[in-house]
């Protein structure tokens, strides 16, 4: 689901929905998109949205890696 937003189809920009599924390890949303979900080097980010699906990806970007090898956080997420 887009918003009609300028830029909304850059490169970088993800949905809420295609996030959550990847850091959860669902099977559509693994290993063939593990490439296209890359935050290796990102410093900043803009959540566009709020209620708990926001707050549920702030707090996963903004967790150290340490504290999520103690969640049930996919392993795809954490490599």
């Amino acid at each position: 689901l887009f918003l009609s937003h300028p830029g909304e189809h850059l490169d970088g920009v993800i949905s809420a929905r295609r996030f959550v599924n990847w850091y959860n390890g669902h099977p559509d949303y693994s290993q063939q998109n593990q490439a296209h979900i890359n935050l290796d080097g990102v410093k900043n980010v803009v959540i566009v949205g709020q209620g708990n699906v926001a707050l549920d990806c702030a707090r996963i970007l903004t967790k150290q890696t340490d504290d999520l090898n103690q969640t049930d956080i996919s392993l795809v997420a954490l490599n």
